[in-house]
C-alpha cells in the first residue's frame, strides 16, 4: 500500500469517514509529497540509489498521521492542568504518561502508536521537519472533523423512532451557513454527525426531554392523493362548518413553506424556532415565497422598505413569472416554494397590535418583548399573578441560561450550536403552554413586515397546534387530526418491520391494530401491505344535534392578478413559461365560449359515460381513452407510457388531452333543459415527485403551490339533456312515476 493510501486510510478511520472521499485522497497525497527533498526516493535519478531508510520514513508518516488524527483537542490546557491536577509536577507543568494518557481518554492502541511516532521521531526527525510538514497539511482536515464531534460511546445506538430527527438535522448541518466545511461532508458522513449529534442530545440533560418530545411530534410524509376520490359536497361543507364554529378567522388563510413541503404538518409545529407557525394573508404569504427565492431582490416587497405601502398583485406577478422562467431553463436549480391555503380555528388569540419583528420567545423574554405581551394580556382581561406569574419567572431564567450557557472553548462547534437550537425549540414549546394556561391559543398581530395585497387587511396569526390549520383540500376537517389536508391515515408496511414495533413507534398495542386491519395472525404481515393506525373519526362529518348556522363567506374580495386562473392549457414555444404563468394571472369566471368545440365534445362523451354509471359528475375514469392509447387515469395519476416531454404535443393535437388538463373533474348541472359542466377551482397541490411528472408536472406543481386558486367557477355548456341523459328530465320523471304507478 503506498504512504497516500496509508495516510488516506489513518484520516478516514480517526475521523468517523465523515468527508467526501476526493477530499481525504488530495489531503493524503498532499502530505505524502510534502516530505522535505532529502528524505524522498527519487526513481528518475537513477545515480541515487534506493534506501531502506526510505521505508523508514514512509513509516514513521504513517505513525505520524495517525498519532496526529488521534490527538484530542476538546478542551484548553488550562481546563485540563485543573481537571487532571495530579498529574502535575512541582513546576505546575504535566508530567504525561500512560497514566495520564488513560486517564484523558485514549486507548492503549493509540498510546502504542504515540510512543512509536515519538521514538522514531527522535531518531529519524529530530528537528521535526518532516513532523512540522505533516501536521501542516493535515491540520485543516482535523480542525474541520474537531467542530463535528459528540461524545458518543463507541458501542452507542439510535432508536428507531429518532431516524427521522437524524434524516432532518443532517439536512440541516448540510445548510448550516455558518460552517462552510459542511460541503466537504460526504452523504454518509453527514448521517454519520447527526446521528452522533441526536444521540449526544438524548443523554444531555439539558436537552433529552426536548428531543424526546420532538420525536413524538415529528411528522410523517404525506401520502399521494388520489384524485378521483370525490368526497360528497354536503359532506364536506358540514365538516367545515363544524371545523369554523366559533373560530376568530372564518376567511382563507395561506402560508408559503420553502422546506420539507410533503409532510402531513408544518414541521414548525414540532420544531418551532419562534412562538408557533406564522400564517397570513395570500400577500404576506406571496412575500415570504418570494424572499425564499430570491433574498436580495425581494427585499422591495417588505413594508419598511416600500414605507408601509402594500402590494400590487401584478408586481408578484411579474416576480413569479420571471423565477417560472429561470425554472424551466435547463441545469437550473429552483427552490421548491409550497403556498398553502386554508381555514385555521382559533377560538381566542392573544392579539397585538404591533410586530416583535424576531417572535423567538428567548428573544421576547430577554430583550423586553415580554413587556408587549403582558399588556396585550391585561386589555383582554387577564393579569399574570400567582402560578403565571412563577412559571413566566422560571421561564425568563431558562431563557437568560441558554443565551449566557457557559461553553466558552465550544463556542462555534455545531454540536453547541445544534443543542442551543433544541433548547430555543424548548422555549418556544414552554411559551406556547404558559400562553395557553393563560386562556389564548394562538396570537394575532399586525404584520410590519411582510405587506398583504392592495385592499387585504395587515393581520397575521401565529398558530400553536398542527390541529388549528386545513388545506382548503382536507377532506373532513378534522379538529382532532393534526394532518392538514388527509383524513385517512395509515402506514404502508416495508421490509423488516414488525407489528410490535410499528405499534411502539405509533403509541399503540398490536391488538389494537389487529383488531382495525382484520389481522388473524399478527405474525404475518406483508412488505407493502398498508395498515390503519386508528380508528377514523367521525364527528367532524356529523352535524350538531341543532344544525349550526352557515358559515357564511367573507365578501369577495375583487380578484387580484397575484391569485392564478386554473387555465393550464398552454403553447409549447420559446414563451412556454411566460404564457403559462400569465395564464394563472387571469381573473374571473369562465363560461362556454372560452371553450373549444372539440373539448366540448369530449366533455359530452365523458358525461355519457358517467351517466351509464348513474352518477351526475365526470372523474378521470369518465374520460375517453386519449390518442396515445391511455387512459386519462393513468395519465393523472402518473403512469404515463414514455416521457412527458414527448407526449407533451398532445395537448395541442389531441382533445381529450387537452380537456383532462384544462377543466379535469367536475359536476353535471341539468337546467332549462341544458346540461352544464360546473366546477370551482382551488388547485389542488399535486404530492408527487418531480422526477416522475416531468416538465408539465414541475410547473404545474410550481405554480398551483405558490398561486393557490380563489376558487374561480367554470360553467360549460356540453348540450341538450337529451344528448347527454337521452331524455329530458320531465320526461325521466314522468317515467319514473308511470312505472312505480302500475
Amino acid at each position: 500500500m503506498s504512504l497516500a493510501s496509508r495516510i488516506a486510510q489513518n484520516i478516514a478511520q480517526r475521523t468517523g469517514d465523515i468527508f467526501k472521499k476526493s477530499l481525504v485522497r488530495e489531503t493524503a497525497e498532499t502530505a505524502s509529497k510534502s516530505i522535505p527533498p532529502q528524505f524522498q526516493y527519487n526513481p528518475d535519478m537513477p545515480d541515487v540509489p534506493y534506501d531502506e531508510a526510505f521505508d523508514e520514513i514512509d513509516d514513521y508518516i504513517d505513525l505520524l498521521s495517525a498519532a496526529y488524527m488521534d490527538e484530542k483537542i476538546d478542551m484548553p490546557m488550562s481546563e485540563i492542568r485543573e481537571k487532571f491536577s495530579q498529574f502535575l509536577d512541582d513546576k505546575n507543568n504535566l508530567k504525561g504518561g500512560e497514566d495520564f494518557s488513560l486517564a484523558r481518554g485514549y486507548t492503549e492502541e493509540q498510546i502504542a502508536i504515540n510512543e512509536a511516532a515519538n521514538q522514531m521521531q527522535e531518531e529519524i526527525d529530530p528537528d521535526k521537519s518532516i513532523l512540522n510538514e505533516v501536521i501542516k497539511v493535515l491540520n485543516p482536515l482535523r480542525e474541520q472533523a474537531v467542530k463535528f464531534q459528540a461524545n458518543v460511546p463507541e458501542n452507542a445506538v439510535l432508536p428507531r423512532k429518532a431516524k427521522p430527527l437524524v434524516d432532518y438535522f443532517a439536512r440541516e448541518i448540510d445548510l448550516y451557513e455558518e460552517l462552510p466545511q459542511t460541503e466537504n461532508l460526504s452523504k454518509k458522513g453527514l448521517a454519520h454527525v447527526a446521528r452522533n449529534f441526536v444521540i449526544d442530545a438524548m443523554n444531555d440533560e439539558d436537552t433529552k426531554e426536548i428531543v424526546d418530545l420532538i420525536i413524538r411530534e415529528l411528522p410523517k410524509e404525506r401520502a399521494d392523493l388520489d384524485p378521483t376520490d370525490v368526497l360528497l359536497p354536503d359532506m364536506r361543507e358540514q365538516a367545515l362548518e363544524n371545523y369554523l364554529k366559533g373560530s376568530a378567522e372564518t376567511q382563507t388563510i395561506y402560508r408559503a413553506v420553502s422546506s420539507y413541503n410533503n409532510l402531513n404538518y408544518d414541521i414548525g409545529f414540532a420544531m418551532p424556532r419562534e412562538v408557533g407557525v406564522h400564517v397570513g394573508t395570500s400577500g404576506q404569504a406571496n412575500t415570504v415565497a418570494a424572499r425564499a427565492l430570491l433574498p436580495e431582490y425581494s427585499s422591495e416587497f417588505t413594508l419598511p422598505q416600500r414605507g408601509g405601502e402594500q402590494v400590487d398583485p401584478s408586481e408578484f406577478g411579474e416576480f413569479f413569472e420571471e423565477e417560472a422562467q429561470k425554472f424551466l431553463r435547463p441545469k437550473t436549480e429552483s427552490k421548491p416554494i409550497t403556498m398553502l391555503k386554508g381555514y385555521i380555528r382559533v377560538k381566542n388569540p392573544l392579539t397585538l397590535t404591533t410586530d416583535m419583528k424576531n417572535w423567538d420567545a428567548t428573544v421576547i423574554l430577554t430583550e423586553g418583548g415580554i413587556n408587549d405581551i403582558e399588556n396585550a394580556m391585561l386589555r383582554q382581561g387577564v393579569k399574570i399573578t400567582g402560578d403565571l406569574k412563577d412559571e413566566l419567572e422560571e421561564l425568563t431564567v431558562f431563557a437568560n441560561y441558554i443565551n449566557e450557557r457557559p461553553d466558552p472553548y465550544k463556542k462555534g462547534l455545531y454540536l453547541d450550536t445544534f443543542k442551543r437550537k433544541l433548547m430555543r425549540f424548548e422555549t418556544n414549546k414552554r411559551f406556547q403552554t404558559w400562553l395557553m394556561k393563560a386562556g389564548f391559543d394562538s396570537i394575532k398581530y399586525r404584520n410590519e413586515i411582510e405587506p398583504s395585497l392592495v385592499g387585504q387587511d395587515d393581520w397575521s396569526y401565529i398558530l400553536f397546534k398542527p390541529q388549528q390549520f386545513k388545506s382548503v383540500n382536507a377532506k373532513r376537517y378534522d379538529p382532532k387530526e393534526p394532518r392538514d389536508m388527509l383524513n385517512e391515515g395509515g402506514y404502508v408496511i416495508k421490509s423488516g418491520d414488525t407489528l410490535s414495533q410499528i405499534a411502539k413507534d405509533n403509541n399503540t398495542t398490536v391488538a389494537e391494530l389487529a383488531r382495525l386491519n382484520n389481522i388473524e395472525d399478527v405474525n404475518k404481515i406483508y412488505a407493502g401491505q398498508k395498515l390503519n393506525l386508528s380508528q377514523q373519526v367521525e364527528e367532524a362529518m356529523k352535524p350538531e344535534p341543532k344544525r349550526a348556522p352557515e358559515v357564511k363567506k367573507a365578501p369577495e374580495q375583487p380578484k387580484k392578478s397575484a391569485e392564478p386562473e386554473e387555465d393550464e392549457s398552454f403553447n409549447l414555444n420559446l414563451d412556454f413559461a411566460k404564457q403559462f404563468v400569465r395564464g394563472f394571472f387571469k381573473t374571473g369566471d369562465q363560461e362556454t365560449e372560452d371553450f373549444s368545440d372539440k373539448l366540448r365534445g369530449v366533455l359530452r362523451d365523458a358525461a355519457r359515460n358517467a351517466v351509464q354509471k348513474n352518477q351526475e359528475y365526470i372523474t378521470y375514469k369518465e374520460y375517453p381513452q386519449l390518442a396515445s392509447g391511455e387512459s386519462a387515469q393513468d395519465w393523472v395519476t402518473g403512469r404515463r407510457q414514455g416521457g412527458f416531454m414527448d407526449k407533451l404535443k398532445g395537448l395541442f393535437t389531441d382533445p381529450v388531452l387537452n380537456a383532462v388538463v384544462t377543466v379535469g373533474q367536475g359536476n353535471l348541472v341539468r337546467e332549462d333543459g341544458r346540461v352544464y359542466f360546473t366546477d370551482e377551482y382551488d388547485f389542488t397541490p399535486i404530492d408527487k415527485d418531480y422526477s416522475e411528472l416531468g416538465a408539465y408536472g414541475k410547473v404545474r406543481k410550481w405554480a398551483g403551490e405558490n398561486f393557490p386558486e380563489e376558487g374561480n367557477k367554470v360553467r360549460i355548456d356540453i348540450g341538450s339533456e337529451e344528448e347527454i341523459f337521452g331524455m329530458p328530465k320531465v320526461a325521466m320523471d314522468q317515467q319514473d312515476t308511470d312505472t312505480l304507478g302500475v
